[in-house]
């Protein structure tokens, strides 16, 4: 059956206990072989939902679908949250929330720092002293013109 197909419309997740919550996402996990803390890729969250990867992207950059960052570059799907998605289609985000914005969750576990985003290091603008370029001129021009 096709994922969009098995979503619940009408049911709101955040209506919904925690213990029912998580019956409802183990029973999903076992009839689609997701591993629910398990990370998963796009092409891989595309083959277990049953779509093509370029409509799970679409979705992703709509704000259809939960996902995590995983470094700059890469995107990451948590099984829980394509067993969310499974469930609850794109009422799957409300459980999540957005995976841009800062929160609570964004912060390390041990220390509370902010992720590398969302600091800010080096001095405030303005207060960069302007570096003395004649030296570096000076030792390239004796590196690129050699005294003959």
């Amino acid at each position: 059956m096709h994922a969009l197909e098995l979503a619940v419309p009408n049911m709101p997740p955040g209506n919904i206990s925690k213990e029912t919550l998580d019956e409802m996402r183990a029973g999903v996990a076992e009839e689609h072989r997701i591993a629910p803390y398990a990370q998963y890729t796009e092409a891989d969250a595309a083959r277990f939902l049953h779509l093509d990867i370029s409509t799970v992207k679409r979705m992703r950059r709509s704000g259809r679908i939960p996902y995590v960052r995983h470094g700059q570059k890469s995107i990451r799907y948590i099984g829980r949250m394509l067993c969310d998605f499974i469930l609850f289609g794109k009422g799957a985000v409300e459980l999540w929330g957005e995976a841009n914005s800062t929160s609570e969750i964004s912060k390390s576990e041990t220390s509370g720092l902010l992720n590398s985003r969302d600091r800010r290091p080096g001095k405030s603008v303005g207060l960069t002293e302007k570096l003395d370029t004649s030296g570096a001129l000076a030792l390239a021009q004796r590196i690129l013109n050699p005294p003959k």
